[in-house]
């Protein structure tokens, strides 16, 4: 596992859904987490050929057992991002998850 590389702290909104099938933001139970964080908005991909294309605006990396989900909120340098897709990272001889490999999007502030 990659634990030494999450050296950064964000905070964690979670959704739940209301009794209409609302989308509800949990603001009372914030959760402090460490993960590896990366603004990527301002990276620039020209040049080469073997590059994978971004579409999120920041990424995020989190220990194998950390509770997120799709839909979720985190709050990092005092933006918000909304969780996008969540990937578990494994080797390709090994089923163990290594890490959770999280995309995001910018958000509007969902707590005051």
């Amino acid at each position: 596992m990659l634990g030494h590389a999450f050296t950064q702290s964000v905070q964690l909104i979670p959704t739940v859904i209301d009794g209409y099938g609302n989308v509800v933001y949990d603001s009372g139970s914030y959760t402090t987490i460490k993960c590896k964080f990366r603004n990527i908005l301002s990276i620039d991909y020209s040049g080469g050929t073997n590059i994978e294309g971004i579409t999120s605006d920041a990424m995020a990396w989190f220990a194998p057992d950390t509770v997120i989900q799709k839909g979720d909120i985190i709050i990092a340098d005092g933006d918000y991002f909304r969780v996008e897709k969540i990937v578990k990272a494994r080797k390709m001889v090994d089923a163990t998850v290594q890490f959770l490999k999280v995309s995001l999007q910018k958000h509007k502030q969902v707590v005051s």
